[in-house]
């Protein structure tokens, strides 16, 4: 699992495709702008925003972690929708259900 804070990511425990993100120890601020990052999971549903971007899933994670209003989000992978689709990022507003899935990156607000 990572922890991505700040515009940066920090391996924390190892890297881990689980579903489950194992938990996290807060820094010191407490864990706010915190996303754990869940490799190959989706989080299908309670989409609030979405759009083209980089083919950095860190990107994604960096807007959900600026925007107040975002709990969690899914990057999904180029070529996903289409062998031509760019990637994109869903921001969401509620913590959907994670689904196992090599289409997506997703990650919650901690």
């Amino acid at each position: 699992m990572y922890l991505y804070r700040f515009g940066h990511l920090r391996g924390v425990g190892g890297t881990s495709a689980a579903v489950t993100p194992t938990p996290v120890v807060p820094s010191d601020n407490g864990g706010s702008n915190a996303i754990s990052l869940e490799q190959n999971t989706d989080r299908p549903g309670m989409n609030y925003k979405n759009y083209a971007t980089s083919q950095d899933p860190q990107i994604c994670a960096n807007d959900c972690a600026n925007d107040p209003n975002c709990k969690a989000f899914t990057y999904v992978n180029p070529g996903v929708r289409g062998p031509n689709s760019p990637p994109e990022c869903w921001l969401k507003n509620g913590v959907p259900n994670a689904v196992s899935g090599d289409c997506c990156v997703s990650g919650v607000k901690i």
